[in-house]
């Protein structure tokens, strides 16, 4: 089999493994909340827009029912902007609210301001949002500390120790101890699609760090959506490309001759253990366009694609490629 035949083989692979992600995705959650005037009277008939803000499309609309309400969903884990249009109202906009997976996010009540539609209000969403809509409780570790935090080896189960109620245990599988359960009550999905090794309950491979944007981790409470087992739900979400270009290259390396040798060794004239890890690889995302022919405004097809120095070929969701991790 040729290079090009190769090639061809692994962007099958890829779409394939798309369309079938695309259509079983539980990762999804809502937005819902209420509209209503300077006497906090509802407005029915409002129209509410919800604008995703790294890709800068419309992800959805709706108006108000008679009780001046609405809901969005479903919806993938983003930062939204929503605006509201009522007339005799100035043009409302709240932005910066963010969806963490499966999250059902009820916002404070959006109160209008009487004036004309050509006027504009525009309110920043607070930084932390109480969950009022579910009674599942989670912890959430963002693509900022993913990105930031020191990881031995690379794992995504070591940063996932920063979740209250996940304990550090080397004696497991997974290297942490959540609440109390069993390690083989957990349940883990990629992208909504289970990913997990019933023998040990643990993830059932090594994905690159670098390619999540968010884990969230449903310690208690579980609505009845979470089935399979009874112990915690810990979801992963893979990143996906925007309206701009982002990329990133990393190399990672550890080596024994950064470590001190041990007492005994030396007073045996023992050499120092072999100790070598590489980890290197870059991902980039963006959206998919050809200038003045296809996705001109850059608002509807996206890709990220992420390569990783390692063995064995995984094609994921989103154009997103990995690897199994191996020590070299």
């Amino acid at each position: 089999m040729n290079s090009h035949q190769t090639m061809a083989g692994a962007m099958l692979l890829a779409l394939s493994l798309f369309a079938g992600l695309a259509a079983a995705q539980q990762i999804s959650g809502s937005i819902t909340g209420v509209v209503q005037d300077p006497q906090a009277q509802v407005v029915p008939n409002a129209r509410v827009t919800l604008i995703n803000q790294a890709q800068g499309v419309t992800a959805m609309q709706a108006v108000t029912s008679q009780e001046g309400t609405f809901v969005f969903t479903p919806l993938l884990p983003a930062q939204y902007t929503v605006t509201v249009e009522a007339a005799g109202f100035k043009r409302y906009s709240r932005t910066d609210i963010s969806l963490d997976a499966n999250q059902r996010l009820g916002i404070p009540p959006i109160a209008l301001e009487v004036g004309s539609p050509t006027e504009a209000i525009t309110v920043e969403a607070n930084a932390v949002a109480l969950e009022t809509v579910s009674a599942t409780r989670s912890g959430v570790v963002g693509q900022s500390q993913v990105n930031d935090l020191a990881m031995n080896g690379r794992n995504l189960g070591a940063v996932m120790r920063i979740v209250p109620g996940v304990q550090n245990d080397t004696s497991t599988a997974n290297g942490q101890a959540i609440g109390g359960q069993r390690t083989d009550q957990y349940t883990y999905t990629l992208d909504g699609v289970t990913m997990e090794d019933s023998g040990c309950g643990c993830f059932a491979f090594r994905y690159s760090v670098d390619s999540i944007a968010e884990i969230t981790v449903a310690t208690n409470g579980l609505a009845a959506e979470y089935g399979h087992s009874a112990g915690p739900q810990i979801t992963v979400v893979s990143k996906s490309g925007t309206r701009a270009f982002h990329g990133t290259g990393y190399w990672f390396h550890r080596d024994e001759s950064f470590n001190a040798n041990t007492y005994t060794n030396n007073l045996s004239n023992i050499a120092r253990p072999i100790y070598r890890y590489l980890t290197a690889g870059w991902n980039l995302g963006g959206p998919f366009y050809i200038p003045h022919l296809l996705n001109k405004n850059r608002d509807k097809v996206f890709f990220f694609v992420q390569h990783r120095q390692q063995h064995g070929l995984f094609a994921m969701v989103r154009f997103a490629i990995c690897q199994r991790e191996s020590h070299d």
